[in-house]
């Protein structure tokens, strides 16, 4: 995994293929410059296919192959299981110690 942006790339496409647009929107929150490099690293890790048809104008679909719906699977069960529990460990970081001393004003 090449940064932040791939683990939820790849979730994105355990849905289906999508247009990069399509994919860009359904992300939200990444650059289009992110969102090209980190497809064109996944792409050379062999985790997602690009395909372009010969349409006007060109269409790419990107999609998950084998390996990356394999790798995928995890990584969703991951970010559901922190979904889940999001509100909880928001809390218990507000809580601790650490996060206190953080956040308490200097002299």
């Amino acid at each position: 995994m090449t940064n932040r942006w791939a683990s939820l790339i790849l979730a994105a496409l355990t849905e289906g293929p999508y247009r990069y647009s399509a994919l860009h929107h359904r992300i939200g929150g990444i650059s289009q410059q992110m969102l090209s490099r980190s497809l064109k690293s996944l792409v050379g890790y062999g985790l997602v296919d690009r395909s372009r048809q010969a349409n006007f104008p060109p269409h790419v679909t990107y999609t998950l192959i084998a390996r990356g719906a394999e790798l995928a699977e995890p990584l969703c069960a991951l970010i559901h299981r922190v979904g889940a529990h999001a509100h909880e460990l928001l809390q218990d970081q507000s809580e601790s110690p650490t996060a206190s001393k953080r956040h308490a004003p200097t002299p």
